[in-house]
């Protein structure tokens, strides 16, 4: 697409509309989510201690490699149990949760180091005394041989699969959609997210049903003015069994066995959204 707006507006000279431009569909992968137990089997395989507790941190916060690699040792509030995010993204600072176990791990590291840094959480370097950050390819680094020695490396893991993991274990233990979005865990929709996790949890070849054969492309443009025309309001009342029979397509007969059907019971908009649909072979004749 870049070579062909180049083309147009410096070779041609010609206008280039972009609301005109058909660009091709980007195509939208699943996430790899792990379960709890290869979660464990992953942060218990790390090479080495530091990579673990990188790998710890990732999952029981749900924070970016870039956030986590940039933590301060005064982002870390053990009273109200939170650890701040400076500066994540979109430029946004944000508190997320310190779980007990996450707490006791940061510091028996803290004790494992020979010199103690006074800004970083996890400085740079073999030796972990540098004044800089930690780099992000370390995790990245944590991640892949954590994975080959857990016997996990076909699962295509990298350090967002550990954000993944958190905020679908979140909701598979009760936790409420409105809480995780608090938490900037996930920044899609509802109705998105929901159906990422649901197609992450239904069986592999299962299809979606796009259209009802009933208004299926050959035959919408002739049921559809009936189908209008039926759901009319109308003043007819019901019907009893000694009614002579009814035209082909009438309101008042059965599509199914033929019969006349009578009113039963009225619902609103708001009560056909709670009520199942009935049965095909049940109607009120």
């Amino acid at each position: 697409m870049a070579a062909l707006r180049f083309f147009y507006v410096q070779v041609l000279k010609r206008g280039w509309s972009v609301a005109e431009t058909p660009y091709p569909k980007k195509v939208l992968h699943l996430p790899e989510i792990l379960s709890q137990e290869e979660v464990a089997r992953l942060i218990d395989a790390a090479e080495f201690p530091f990579h673990r507790i990188l790998l710890m941190t990732l999952y029981a916060t749900g924070a970016r490699r870039a956030e986590v690699a940039h933590l301060k040792l005064s982002d870390i509030d053990s009273r109200r149990m939170v650890i701040h995010i400076r500066g994540g993204k979109g430029r946004k600072d944000r508190d997320v949760m310190l779980s007990p176990k996450l707490l006791d791990a940061l510091r028996v590291y803290w004790r494992g180091l020979k010199r103690k840094p006074t800004d970083w959480l996890f400085p740079g370097n073999r030796w972990h005394t540098a004044s800089r950050p930690v780099s992000t390819k370390v995790f990245w680094h944590a991640c892949q041989q954590a994975a080959e020695r857990a016997g996990l490396e076909h699962k295509h893991i990298h350090p967002h699969t550990l954000r993944h993991c958190f905020a679908t274990h979140l909701l598979e233990a009760g936790a409420d959609l409105r809480t995780i979005q608090m938490l900037r865990i996930m920044t899609l929709p509802v109705d998105e997210f929901l159906r990422r996790f649901l197609l992450h949890l239904l069986p592999r070849g299962f299809m979606r049903i796009r259209n009802f054969g009933f208004l299926a492309n050959r035959q919408r443009a002739t049921l559809l003015p009936l189908c209008f025309r039926l759901l009319q309001p109308s003043d007819q009342p019901a019907a009893d069994a000694t009614s002579p029979a009814l035209p082909i397509h009438s309101r008042w007969q059965c599509p199914l066995c033929g019969g006349t059907m009578r009113v039963v019971e009225r619902l609103s908009a708001a009560q056909l959204l709670l009520r199942s649909p009935p049965h095909l072979s049940r109607c009120a004749a």
